[in-house]
Formats: C-alpha cells, sequence, structure tokens
C-alpha cells in the first residue's frame, strides 16, 4: 500500500500494491502510480529547495551578526585603547618636585616666592607643562600670605587643580574638593578697604588674590591669578602677590575650553607647589 497526492485536488490517496492505475475518489482524476510518483518525487524537490534557501538565509544572518560583532569589538579596542591613552596622559598624581626653572633655584625654607608647576590638556588635545612664579607681599596682606606659606609649605596644593576658568578675568584653584565648594579647615579675615583693612595691591594681570564666599572673612585656601585687569575687584578682595614668572601659562590656562559653570573640560593640574629664591 502506497500513500500518493491527487494531481488535481491534492487528496491523499491510498495505492493498493500492483495497481497501475488510479482514480481519485474525490475529483474522480484517473492518475497513474509514475505520475504519481513523480508528483510526489517534485514535491520532496521542492520542499529541498526550500529547505536550502532556509539554511543560506540562516547562514546569511549569521554571518551578518558575526561581521557586526567582529566590527563593535574592533571599535571597543580602540576605544579602550584610547582611554588608556587618555589617562595615561592625564593626572598622574602629584608630583615630588619642583621643576627646574631657569632663573629660580629650589629652597628649603620658606620665601616670599612662590613656583607652581602645571599641566593640562589645550584644545587640540595635546598634553602642556608649565610654571608660574609669584612673589608674596607680605608687607601689603600680612595674614592672607601667612596663611598662603603655611599650606604651601604643608604641600596642601599639590595634585590639587584649577578648577574654575573665565578667560579675559581670573583663573582660581585651591579647592581641595575641586569644585569650588572645599576650604582648609579654616578661615581668614578679609584683608581689603570694605572689610577694614587697608590693601593698595590692585587686581592688575597677574595678580595673585585670596577667593571668598560671601562673608567678608570666608577666605580659606582657594586663591586666583587675574587674566586681565579687573579694578571692580579691587578693595572686595585680598589680593597678596603677583606674577614674576610665567604669565603665558596664565593665558594658555584662560584660553582653555570650559563647560556653562567655567570649569575646564580637562583638568588643570597643579603638580606641585613650593618656595623658589630668584637667581641673579
Amino acid at each position: 500500500m502506497a500513500l500518493l497526492k491527487c494531481k488535481t485536488c491534492g487528496a491523499s490517496l491510498e495505492i493498493p500494491s500492483g495497481t497501475t492505475v488510479c482514480e481519485c475518489e474525490y475529483c474522480g482524476t484517473k492518475q497513474t502510480i509514475d505520475e504519481l510518483e513523480h508528483a510526489k518525487n517534485r514535491a520532496k524537490k521542492k520542499s529541498k529547495r526550500e529547505l536550502e534557501a532556509e539554511r543560506k538565509a540562516a547562514q546569511s544572518k549569521k554571518m551578518m551578526w558575526e561581521m557586526i560583532i567582529s566590527v563593535t569589538a574592533i571599535v571597543l579596542v580602540f576605544a579602550i585603547i584610547f582611554v588608556c591613552i587618555t589617562q595615561c596622559n592625564k593626572e598622574k598624581g602629584p608630583a615630588t618636585a619642583l621643576r627646574a626653572l631657569a632663573g629660580y633655584a629650589t629652597s628649603d625654607t620658606v620665601t616670599d616666592y612662590v613656583q607652581m608647576d602645571l599641566s593640562w590638556t589645550d584644545n587640540n588635545g595635546k598634553r602642556r607643562t608649565g610654571s608660574i612664579v609669584v612673589q608674596l607681599r607680605g608687607d601689603i596682606a600680612p595674614i592672607t600670605v601667612e596663611n598662603f606659606k603655611s599650606l604651601v609649605d604643608q604641600g596642601f596644593y599639590n595634585g590639587l587643580t584649577f578648577h574654575r576658568i573665565i578667560q579675559n578675568f581670573m583663573i582660581q584653584g585651591g579647592c581641595p574638593k575641586g569644585d569650588g565648594t572645599g576650604n582648609a579647615g579654616k578661615t581668614i579675615k578679609g584683608e581689603f578697604s570694605s572689610n577694614g583693612v587697608q590693601n593698595s595691591l590692585l587686581h592688575e594681570r597677574g595678580v595673585l588674590s585670596m577667593a571668598r564666599g560671601n562673608s567678608m572673612d570666608s577666605a580659606s585656601c582657594q586663591f586666583f591669578i587675574v587674566h586681565q585687569t579687573s579694578p571692580h575687584l579691587d578693595g572686595d578682595y585680598a589680593a597678596f602677590g603677583y606674577t614674576v614668572y610665567g604669565l603665558d601659562v596664565v593665558d594658555a590656562v584662560a584660553a582653555l575650553r570650559t563647560d556653562s559653570y567655567d570649569a575646564p573640560l580637562d583638568t588643570v593640574l597643579i603638580d606641585y607647589m613650593d618656595f623658589v629664591n630668584p637667581q641673579a
């Protein structure tokens, strides 16, 4: 007994053994056994073609996903390499000594000259370094200078940052939190005229002054260097020194891109800060 399908209506036909001609009981179509076998083989072949097409489609889909995974892996590898290179060129922690600077020598004692070694990434993505030397005026703002010297001597500023930059105004640093909200654990009296203290040092280009909050006596450790003369600060902030070396570094830092909060897009690191002596 064989089971074949009618070529006209598709009904299943049971073909007894030895039969050569079969009549469909549903539509009456007569077919030979050879015709029915041929139709069955065509159906099998068609199924194989469909399976082959499905196999090829699955293979193509697999190849597509393999390609996507490979491309994604390559992109991730390059991204990791980029991040590693960037991080290697970024913060490496505070240095352990000042950079050698022509015209200045390191000092084992407290002096009126302080060298700040900085490092940053410029707007073109290149890593830069530079140094600023400021002369402190204890004869004009003794409390402020004494406080600043004490912090420098402790190594307080090493590894901190310039967290606020406003071109043509000033660059501000020295916050232990890096966002302008930190202090050194104590505050000092504001040495400026609106707080009852005479201070003759004007906020001209390169002048070093103390940052503070709304309170007159809220200055602690944060300082700023005036980028361009800002007379509106005179009498309200304690200027206590001025830049004697590295105004080009002040300019370079002031030119860095910042976000909407005046924070530099890349860290401006104070690698090291210590006392120096000018050399003849």
